[in-house]
This record gives structure tokens, C-alpha cells and sequence, in this order.
């Protein structure tokens, strides 16, 4: 008996290229309408609303504002008035790390003198341990 499999890597074209599918979908690309504006995001589809500002009014956008400066004298300003800083004050940030001593004792622990039980023959309080600065030490033992 003679078993014959066929296949095929293309996607059907016939001109030897493979359609690749994307992870993310591609970007809308949309032409800028400098001229008229848009009323509809054509991204999106949502309505484009119009900017009010604090009186109500509805700010005309793409338009050129008019301004009138003024001149004015550098001599007439008040001078600025000059706040001294002071002697800056160092603070720690975390009051509760401390340098390891150099002459650290180290006491060693037997696991085997331990005595060990389970958490639900006793109530949680005993199992609790605080270190030198109150910080709870979990522990089964």
C-alpha cells in the first residue's frame, strides 16, 4: 500500500508570497483636514465637541488671536525681594535601617532543642515574634 500526503505553505495567491497575520491591528491612516476641521473624529467616530470657555462662549479654534503688549520699563518694576534658603536640614527617609555592629555576636540554633507545632493547636498570637524594632518575625516554630 502506497500512502501519498500533498501540502501546501502558501495562502492561496499564487505568486509564491505568504500573508502574515498581524499581532496589533494596523493603524487608521486619515488624512488632516487643515481647511474645514472635523466635527466627527474619523478615528473614532465620536462626535467632536466644541472648547467653552469660563464666560460660556465657544472658542473659536485654527484662528490667529490678536494681542496687544505694552512696554514696559525695567526701572519701574519693583525689584524682586531675596528669601535666604537657610542651612539645609537632613532627615532620614527610613528611621528604621540601622548599620550592622562589627562585632555582631552570633549565636547558633539547634534546630533539634526547638520544640515545633502545628498553627491550629494553638491560637495565632503564639506564633507571633517581634524583632528589636517591633517588626512582626513570621514563624511556624
Amino acid at each position: 500500500m502506497i500512502l501519498s500526503l500533498l501540502g501546501s505553505c502558501g495562502d492561496g495567491q499564487g505568486d509564491g508570497t505568504v500573508a502574515t497575520a498581524h499581532i496589533v491591528p494596523v493603524p487608521v491612516v486619515v488624512e488632516m483636514n487643515t481647511k474645514e476641521g472635523y466635527q466627527i473624529n474619523p478615528v473614532t467616530g465620536d462626535t467632536i465637541l466644541p472648547i467653552i470657555n469660563s464666560r460660556g462662549a465657544v472658542v473659536e479654534t485654527g484662528v490667529a488671536l490678536p494681542f496687544n503688549g505694552k512696554d514696559v520699563d525695567p526701572g519701574s518694576a519693583a525689584r524682586p525681594e531675596v528669601v535666604r534658603a537657610g542651612k539645609p536640614v537632613n532627615v532620614r527617609a527610613h528611621r528604621n535601617v540601622y548599620t550592622i555592629p562589627a562585632d555582631l555576636v552570633s549565636i547558633p540554633v539547634h534546630m533539634i532543642d526547638l520544640l515545633s507545632s502545628s498553627p491550629d493547636r494553638l491560637e495565632r498570637s503564639s506564633f507571633i515574634l517581634l524583632n528589636s524594632t517591633g517588626d512582626e518575625v513570621p514563624t511556624g516554630k
